[in-house]
């Protein structure tokens, strides 16, 4: 026997890919919002390690002794030294599905001793450069000295103590570290269109700067990654694609389940209609069922339109029979009843008790 598929098998289907189509798309806005949010981490992490590099190599113009360089700053911590190689890649590693969002940092405070001269010397070399990178990138930019406190920044913090936030504390034992924290805002969230960023997490992105084995500074930048509704609102035309496509697919979904479903039993309606009206012969099994319910549903029909046919015929046989048995009798009553009422007057008393025995 020829397998197909159940009928709740079908439904069962369909219903299933009804729901996977908004649960696919809040799992892949999901998906893509993290992409957002790992695009800014890579983002920083490329504009810290060029500010890293330059702080480094303007910390190294503004040290008055440069034979002390061996002793200046801290000790990177073994883990977190750079293996020799030339090539020191760093992917971008946020999730927000996995990264615990942080608070706020607290505002920072006045720092307890003053920053490193050289240091404040290269950040001074520094914050024009910030200034104007910052006019392009939108990021809040942050160079420390290896005490933690501030030397350059694009915000109004020099000489406040950073060494106790945990990016920075991190990245002043040599660690690169990335983390996300909440991003209160009083303001109303901006239009779609406008370059404010509507998000409600901020990145953070603190990278040591090395001298060697020896941590001179961090870097530290933050900006808040693209909306899900500013990108989606700039990917309106495709969004728009997109949607007919998935009308399409609905459309496709409604025609198979027609033709799965709907269109058999119209069929089997059909032939039971003809059948009704008399039609011999009009029900038979439909040749593609597609579904079994609908397979076994026009066989049983089938099976009883024969089994009635064949009854009805029976029965046409049958009377036919019995009036081919009665006809004669009939016939020959008929004829001695005519005679006796044409004749009964001329005929003698033998021949009318003959006549009335035939009868009789």
């Amino acid at each position: 026997m020829r397998w197909r598929p159940r009928l709740r098998t079908i439904l069962l289907a369909v219903n299933l890919m009804i729901l996977a189509l908004p649960l696919g798309g809040v799992t892949v806005l999901r998906l893509y919002e993290s992409a957002l949010v790992r695009q800014t981490e890579s983002e920083l992490v490329g504009q810290a390690a060029i500010l890293a590099a330059a702080y480094r190599a303007a910390l190294a113009r503004a040290r008055p002794d440069a034979t002390r360089a061996a002793d200046y700053g801290v000790p990177a911590a073994p883990e977190w030294l750079p293996p020799g190689e030339r090539w020191q890649p760093r992917a971008a590693t946020l999730d927000l599905a996995l990264d615990t969002v942080r608070p706020r940092p607290p505002a920072a405070p006045e720092s307890a001793a003053p920053a490193d001269p050289a240091a404040v010397a290269a950040g001074r070399e520094l914050m024009a450069v910030m200034q104007d990178a910052q006019a392009i990138t939108l990021a809040g930019i942050r160079v420390t000295d290896f005490r933690g406190v501030v030397v350059a920044s694009t915000g109004e913090e020099l000489g406040r103590s950073f060494a106790e936030r945990e990016e920075v504390a991190r990245a002043l034992r040599g660690e690169p570290v990335s983390l996300l924290r909440e991003r209160a805002s009083e303001a109303p969230r901006p239009p779609l269109a406008s370059l404010s960023r509507g998000t409600r997490v901020r990145v953070f992105v603190a990278l040591p700067v090395l001298d060697g084995r020896r941590v001179v500074g961090a870097v530290v930048l933050s900006r808040s990654p693209r909306s899900i509704g500013e990108t989606l609102y700039d990917k309106r035309f495709h969004l728009l694609a997109g949607a007919g496509l998935l009308l399409a697919v609905v459309v496709l979904m409604t025609l198979f389940t027609s033709r799965t479903i709907s269109r058999p039993l119209e069929a089997v309606v059909g032939q039971s209609e003809r059948a009704a009206r008399g039609e011999k012969g009009a029900v038979a099994p439909l040749a593609r069922p597609i579904t079994r319910e609908v397979g076994r549903l026009s066989e049983a029909v089938a099976a009883m339109a024969r089994t009635l046919e064949e009854r009805a015929d029976y029965i046409r046989t049958f009377a036919s029979q019995v009036s081919h048995e009665f006809k004669a009798p009939l016939t020959a009553i008929q004829g001695a009843v005519e005679l006796l009422r044409d004749h009964a007057a001329t005929m003698s008393a033998e021949e009318r008790d003959r006549f009335l025995e035939n009868l009789a």
